[in-house]
């Protein structure tokens, strides 16, 4: 029996740790067995703890309970006593016995302060890790399954660490799993699959997987691996900063394209990079596309904007961040339609994106990010609260990033407004170089490439800005905010846009270049490199 006797002694030290606690709740058993008059009350306070102690404290009850269960969770038949409710009865006894409300109010604190002090702070690294998911689970794991989610494979089953099997199950239940969870000390012994994946042993492991039909590998890459997954046919599919992900059969990622332009400017001394990712049209179908429009919706994400590996923007959009930290530039430029249309699970979603960017940001919207085309029903108050929960400049950027000054124009798809206008006046009036960051590029005025290559691929229209001749045409205030562009004097030294789907690098006038750069669901990242002369 001195086995069992031991069992019973370590749950009890787990479970009530220094005792403190199982101290208030002893006195506060005798305060019930004192002043508590009514029989029922007495049954469940006092005589339920006592039998059940009587009868979790036995060594044969423990003995039985040994061959239905491990050990290890013997203390959860704590849970049944009521510890709390018994402890919560004392202090309304503390209480009530006081006679004066000044009394009532001390004690009732100072029973606090005793809970207090007998217990210890949830919120230390042991037990609590600050996340910033709407699950609140761990973050990486929450990445991992959205990664899953979009594995091109039918009927996945995925191997795994013991740490995230019971997230994945949380989180995706479609995803079934090489193993059940059980008690940390009994995986290896009762999964052999578990005891290879923790040493690396691929060629055993790959034998169960191929005997299971499990097609995904999620392996931590703190694990030295005896050879390369790849000779059994898996292929790393993605990565986060402590898994790779590998998949059977072909289904590699795209190859992300680095647009990098250089551009010198006379009379500064230090160089600059910007990143420009542009026309990503993200979609998350969800419940605020009417009905009627739901088929459109899933036809333009399984049929547009992918990448030549038929990778969709959504799926792309998760490595993208990474791609981008690893470019450190001095300013990100969210460079409009970065949503398909407006909706709260597209704002999320590019939200979870940008967070994750380490640079310092700005969000240029378009006519697609403010888009109510698949639900009309929604207010432009509704829309603009979406957009705000990302932030709260909904007209015009400026970012002084010491000799020269980046101003971004949110929604050039439409015109620009009198408190734009004057703001850009105020901007280029501090003689300082600019680069100018827009959504729809401008006319140049040098050569036509642009305007051609446009009516090629837009059905013979220039979807460019100017005075008249193209399909967004200028009234009096936008008139005059190109005109400050084009004028000799224009501090503007570089346009940076997108909106055409295409590359197209062409002079806007003698001393302004205009970099058009491809949409960013291609898998394509403009990069402007700005040095001094």
């Amino acid at each position: 029996m001195s086995e069992y006797i031991e069992i019973i002694k370590n749950a009890f030290l787990n479970y009530y740790a220094d005792q403190k606690y199982f101290i208030i709740f002893l006195v506060a058993l005798v305060a019930v067995f004192v002043y508590e008059k009514r029989i029922q009350t007495k049954n469940l306070l006092l005589y339920f703890p006592l039998i059940a102690f009587i009868v979790l404290f036995n060594p044969m009850f423990v003995y039985g309970l040994s061959h239905f269960i491990s050990e290890n969770i013997y203390y959860r038949f704590f849970w049944t006593i009521p510890l709390g409710i018994v402890i919560a009865y004392l202090g309304v006894v503390l209480v009530a016995r006081m006679d004066k409300k000044l009394t009532k109010n001390v004690a009732a604190i100072l029973f606090i302060l005793l809970i207090v002090y007998s217990g210890k702070f949830m919120y230390v690294d042991e037990t609590f890790v600050p996340v910033s998911n709407w699950y609140k689970l761990p973050d990486e794991y929450v990445q991992i399954t959205q990664m899953l989610s979009d594995v091109p494979i039918q009927d996945k089953k995925a191997m795994t660490s013991t740490d995230m099997i019971g997230y994945i199950r949380q989180l995706d239940a479609s995803i079934k799993l090489a193993y059940s969870r059980v008690i940390y000390e009994e995986y290896e012994k009762r999964y052999p699959i578990v005891k290879y994946y923790n040493q690396g042993d691929v060629k055993n492991l790959v034998e169960i997987c191929q005997q299971q039909n499990i097609n995904i590998i999620i392996y931590d890459k703190n694990i030295s691996l005896s050879q390369p997954l790849s000779d059994y046919g898996y292929h790393l599919y993605n990565q986060t900063e402590n898994y790779d992900i590998y998949t059977l059969g072909e289904t590699k990622v795209s190859e992300m394209n680095i647009d990098e332009e250089t551009i010198k400017i006379e009379g500064i001394q230090g160089n600059y990079r910007l990143c420009f990712i542009n026309d990503l049209h993200i979609i998350v179908p969800d419940d605020e596309v009417k009905e009627e429009n739901k088929q459109i919706v899933q036809q333009r994400y399984n049929d547009l904007f992918k990448t030549a590996a038929g990778e969709a923007s959504l799926q792309l959009w998760k490595r993208i961040p990474s791609q981008i930290n690893a470019l450190e530039s001095d300013l990100v430029i969210l460079g409009g339609d970065m949503l398909d249309y407006i909706s709260s699970s597209n704002i999320a979603a590019l939200q979870e994106g940008m967070q994750e960017i380490k640079q310092e940001k700005i969000y240029l919207r378009a006519d697609h990010d403010y888009g109510t085309h698949y639900n009309p029903e929604l207010t432009k108050e509704y829309v603009t609260s979406l957009h705000k929960t990302i932030d709260e400049n909904l007209g015009i950027y400026y970012q002084d990033l010491g000799e020269i000054i980046v101003v971004g124009i949110d929604n050039n798809t439409a015109l620009i407004t009198t408190e734009v206008l004057s703001s850009v006046k105020e901007i280029f009036a501090m003689n300082k170089p600019v680069i100018l960051a827009l959504h729809v590029p401008l006319n140049p005025k040098m050569d036509d490439t642009l305007a051609q290559m446009s009516e090629q691929v837009w059905q013979e229209t220039n979807l460019t800005w100017d005075k008249e001749g193209t399909a967004y045409t200028a009234d009096t205030n936008t008139a005059e905010f190109l005109d400050l562009i084009y004028s000799e004097n224009s501090p503007v030294k570089a346009v940076l846009a997108g909106h055409m789907h295409f590359k197209n690098t062409s002079q806007l006038t003698e001393n302004i270049t205009q970099y058009v750069f491809d949409a960013t669901y291609k898998g394509s990242i403009g990069i402007l490199n700005i040095q001094g002369n």
